[in-house]
């Protein structure tokens, strides 16, 4: 029972640092929405403390960014360095880069904690100010088994050769930062809209909204979640706890531990309610896969293995989001172990078909008429228009085109806001319009073997 006590002591601590704002911080935004929403958190997040940048590893990331063994908890390498050893071969890391405000060091966003990390010299190097983005499995550059950059996917990018690709385990943190970012300072002038642009709202690429929601909604479990559902486990499966009850252990933790951490006297009410929804979540998880794994254990018994295939453990996690680390943990006590090649091996095939499945296979643009594309959507809901350019393009297997307009009522899928339907007519020819997009700041419309405006 200590160890479980010591676990939820780690877990709480951790879910606090993670989820902490002040009792009444963000008063005011209840009801509000789109530009409105936006605006009244930029007055809210603005108003922040600022960091010393010279003093960010020994005042900063040595409390915010260190592992339980005492290491640098580096989102760019898999290299282990220790903390009491310093930070030698280690940058600050300026995850949305400085050089798209135009590098101004007196600018809060300079020493924001919110975006600085501890990162590896040689990665970091690597990436350089790129946004972010999914890398081509045909134009990677750098690849440290990490992080990756390379040539993006098409429609990504916002016009760089080169986008930075973080792992899978931090790519809701990376959207989430950036989100962040361009609330907090959305009075910035951006000298680089790769990813950002300028004005209050929308505040960012449309293209860049949709992927970075994607991270935000898929962000796999990080290490500091799972201390947490370890106790949740321990309790479902030796305690016969079938419902959530770590989050009614805060008062007695915070009595005995509330000197030591006087963070967590500050909003109790806070800390049990993310708590109780974590835990709740994970029950449904756990229930599911502790049955699934029951019968993946009795017929390696029935077969007289004690190895459990990597491919099982994988459909274990990639299906039902049982993580590997409880699955180890489970078998273990059983006297079994994980094929972790094979594991390895079906990770890779499941994000190359992440890959495949986003990689855009586009033949050269067809010029027909000189000239920009302006949009005229404001005022009318149809014009007379003629084609500038098109391409024939395949996704998943499926054809369409691509088409540029010169003048187009349709509006391009941006801010959070879909692109617009509808059709082309020519003469007696009718031909749908099944989105609309915007790339390299052209509104593209899109139809299956018929057309997909870009604009």
């Amino acid at each position: 029972m200590r160890n479980l006590l010591l676990t939820i002591a780690a877990a709480v601590t951790a879910l606090f640092a993670s989820a902490g704002a002040p009792n009444g911080y963000y008063n005011g935004i209840s009801g509000l929405k789109d530009a409105a929403l936006k605006n009244k958190l930029y007055e809210i997040v603005s108003k922040h403390s600022k960091n010393s940048y010279n003093g960010l590893f020994k005042e900063s990331f040595c409390y915010t960014d260190v592992r339980p063994d005492g290491t640098w908890w580096d989102m760019y390498s898999n290299i282990k360095r220790y903390v009491r050893s310093g930070w030698r071969g280690m940058n600050r890391e300026h995850s949305f880069p400085k050089s798209w405000w135009g590098g101004d060091t007196e600018v809060g966003a300079y020493t924001d904690l919110n975006h600085l990390y501890p990162s590896d010299a040689t990665a970091n190097s690597a990436k350089l100010n790129y946004p972010l983005g999914e890398v081509s499995p045909s134009g990677i550059t750098f690849d440290n088994d990490l992080v990756l950059v390379g040539n993006p996917v098409s429609g990504q990018g916002g016009g760089s050769k080169y986008v930075f690709e973080p792992a899978d385990e931090y790519k809701g943190d990376f959207a989430r930062t950036y989100f962040y970012m361009v609330t907090c300072y959305q009075n910035l002038d951006w000298k680089y809209e790769y990813m950002a642009q300028k004005g209050s709202y929308p505040s960012m690429q449309g293209w860049a909204v949709e992927m970075l929601l994607k991270w935000h909604r898929q962000d796999p479990v990080s290490d500091k979640e799972r201390n947490l559902r370890r106790a949740v486990r321990y309790a479902y499966t030796f305690l016969d706890q079938r419902q959530a009850f770590i989050y009614r252990l805060v008062d007695t933790l915070i009595e005995s531990m509330g000197d030591a951490y006087p963070e967590l006297k500050q909003q109790p009410d806070l800390i049990k309610t993310v708590i109780k929804e974590e835990e709740d979540t994970f029950l449904r998880t756990l229930e599911t896969g502790i049955k699934l794994l029951d019968k993946v254990v009795n017929e390696a018994k029935a077969d007289g293995r004690k190895e459990v295939s990597g491919t099982e453990a994988f459909v274990l996690y990639d299906t039902y989001g049982f993580p590997l680390d409880l699955t180890e943990l489970i078998l273990k006590e059983h006297g079994f172990t994980v094929n972790h090649k094979e594991f390895d091996e079906e990770m890779a095939k499941q994000k190359q078909r992440a890959r495949n499945a986003a990689a855009i296979e586009a033949s050269d643009w067809v010029e027909l008429n000189a000239g920009e594309s302006e949009f005229v959507g404001y005022d009318k809901f149809e014009c007379e228009t003629s084609i500038l350019r098109y391409r024939k393009v395949k996704q998943k297997n499926k054809e369409f085109y691509q088409i540029v307009l010169k003048e187009t009522p349709f509006y391009a899928e941006m801010g959070g806001q879909v692109g617009d339907t509808g059709w082309l007519i020519s003469g007696d020819e009718k031909i749908e319009v099944f989105d609309t997009k915007r790339e390299n700041n052209l509104p593209i419309h899109l139809k299956r073997l018929a057309v997909c405006l870009i604009v």
